[in-house]
């Protein structure tokens, strides 16, 4: 059995940036939940954040359109504003780029109508660790 420890910031534990990781582990795998406590409520900090996501993306070409969406909002009202208004400027795939997007948020947007390709950084993940832990 291989030991899996989830270090996240916020509150601990926090199985809702963990769940896409966990279903793509094998079963034999024991998860632990540690936790940061970092302060700052995230949910304020994702406008200043486009500046390092685009830092981040540089070397995507064509350069990715980028909206904004707090993964800790009450709702996804304002995650699937944002994801219509980068398919409607031609996004032919969704990134959510941070940990605290999960299924339910990929699972809003279909139900919203987004039809395009969606990834969490949770799901993207687990599909990479899971194989390295089987």
């Amino acid at each position: 059995m291989r030991n899996v420890g989830f270090l996240t910031i916020g509150q601990s534990p926090r199985p809702d940036l963990s769940a896409g990781i966990e279903a793509a582990l094998p079963a034999t795998a024991r998860v632990r939940h540690l936790g940061v406590l970092d302060g700052p409520d995230p949910a304020r900090a994702v406008a200043e954040q486009v500046v390092a996501a685009r830092e981040k993306w540089r070397g995507v070409t064509p350069a990715p359109e980028f909206a904004t969406a707090s993964p800790y909002a009450a709702d996804e009202t304002e995650l699937l504003d944002a994801a219509r208004e980068l398919v409607g400027r031609g996004a032919g795939a969704l990134v959510l780029d941070c940990m605290g997007y999960a299924d339910r948020h990929r699972e809003a947007l279909r139900a919203g109508g987004v039809r395009v390709p969606v990834l969490t950084s949770s799901g993207i993940t687990g599909a990479m660790t899971g194989p390295l832990l089987a």
